[in-house]
């Protein structure tokens, strides 16, 4: 991805503006950012071959490489970049420590998988049905095998009255709740899933209810979700999972909604999605996103995809993309800002403006959006964690998260938050 020139605009013939900082001096910009990049564009840009070699003729930081890819859960695309290199440009100690992380991931997928399927035949034995989705499914589906996509634990939806049988069958099989049953409350709008660990095993096992919290996702039609059930073999188990459609406005309520797509492996997965089911009907999930409220994230991950790994837009969904871009575009600079920062800390308005630059390489920057206005107002848009600071906020006075978000912001970094904002270099 090439780097556009931040523009010197004076603000007036007596006082001019700072020179901006060089693009590849913020997070995001960095050699081993477009390196790694390039790896997660793997089966969705055709050209990504090419651009990894010619990004790798030049050092990199091999240990911030490893520290990025490890934070984004990418480390089996990066595996697979350093092998298109020529093996002198790895050091040797790196390369080993990378095919041993690759072959680590792909055992714990297998055993992880193996397990799931253990689940399955023990919960339908019982009559109890539970979708399995992310996971080994999502690997299968989107990555075409179970051994390049990092993934920690396993994700099954149930019915509510399910819920407790579910977790006393995995009880007897030796896992441990992460709280008692009876402290469940299964009918009110703050949780949405149970969790529990098998310490033998090291397998974590999360049971939901609803995909999200209801107050986080209330819109989401849940009736929905068990009347568009397929089911997917896997080594002799037919296996409960989402409809396609369906499968995608999880992924952007999950990646989207809940996590404003902080790590790059979700927006691969966006990406993988669009280059691999073109043929769905894109105006029913536009229409269904907008009845859940997870347009907007559906958008924004839709154009991350697009713009950072060059993923494909269908024509739906590239006239709205288009059509929002400005907005998107600049909730997009902060994203892309916190994906190279482990603890998602926020780019400073340089950086913003100069990932701006990019995402509108081939128009012009919006007058109003691109200045600290713009910046402002996609900083102070609300994010999950602010939502959490006021669970319970009857729906007329949902303008009390704008305070939220502000205050939260200032609870972490304190008086150094307008220095982080406007400083002429990265934080």
């Amino acid at each position: 991805m090439q780097t556009s020139a931040v523009r010197n605009r004076p603000r007036s013939p007596i006082k001019p503006r700072p020179a901006a900082e060089p693009a590849a001096a913020f997070a995001g910009s960095t050699r081993e950012a477009r390196f790694l990049l390039a790896c997660a564009s793997q089966d969705i840009d055709p050209q990504w071959q090419a651009a990894v070699r010619a990004i790798g003729e030049e050092p990199l930081s091999w240990p911030l490489l490893v520290q990025s890819a490890s934070f984004n859960q990418l480390l089996p695309q990066l595996v697979e970049g350093a092998h298109q290199l020529d093996p002198a440009a790895v050091p040797p100690k790196i390369s080993e420590w990378l095919n041993l992380s690759g072959r680590s991931c792909a055992l714990r997928n297998l055993h992880l998988t193996s397990e799931m399927l253990r689940v399955a035949r023990l919960f339908e034995n019982a009559g109890i049905l539970a979708i399995f989705y992310k996971g080994p499914l999502l690997g299968l589906d989107l990555y075409g095998g179970l051994a390049t996509r990092q993934f920690r634990d396993l994700d099954l939806l149930l019915r509510r009255q399910d819920i407790v049988p579910a977790a006393r069958l995995l009880m007897e099989c030796g896992y441990q709740p992460g709280r008692p049953l009876g402290e469940l409350m299964l009918e009110d709008d703050i949780e949405s899933e149970l969790s529990l660990v098998h310490p033998q095993l090291g397998v974590e096992v999360e049971l939901h209810w609803c995909v999200l919290p209801r107050r986080h996702a209330a819109a989401f039609d849940e009736a929905l979700i068990w009347s568009q059930i397929e089911e997917r073999p896997l080594m002799g188990v037919n296996l409960p999972t989402f409809a396609p459609d369906l499968l995608f406005l999880v992924l952007c309520l999950h990646g989207g909604h809940k996590h404003q797509w902080a790590q790059l492996r979700m927006i691969r997965d966006i990406g993988l999605f669009l280059a691999r089911h073109d043929e769905l009907d894109w105006d029913s999930i536009l229409r269904r996103a907008r009845a859940a409220a997870i347009k907007p994230s559906m958008l924004l991950g839709a154009h991350l995809a697009s713009s950072l790994l060059g993923a494909p837009l269908p024509e739906q969904l590239a006239r709205p993309v288009h059509r929002h871009r400005h907005v998107l575009a600049a909730r997009a600079g902060l994203v892309h800002g916190r994906l190279f920062r482990e603890d998602t800390g926020l780019p400073c308005y340089r950086e913003w403006r100069n990932y701006l630059e990019q995402f509108h390489a081939r128009g012009p920057l919006p007058l109003l959006g691109a200045g600290p206005f713009g910046y402002c107002r996609s900083l102070l848009e609300p994010e999950w964690e602010d939502r959490e600071l006021l669970p319970m906020l009857p729906p007329g006075l949902g303008f009390l998260l704008l305070l939220a978000r502000p205050w939260r912001l200032w609870r972490r970094h304190g008086s150094g938050l307008l220095d982080r904002a406007f400083a002429a270099s990265p934080q």
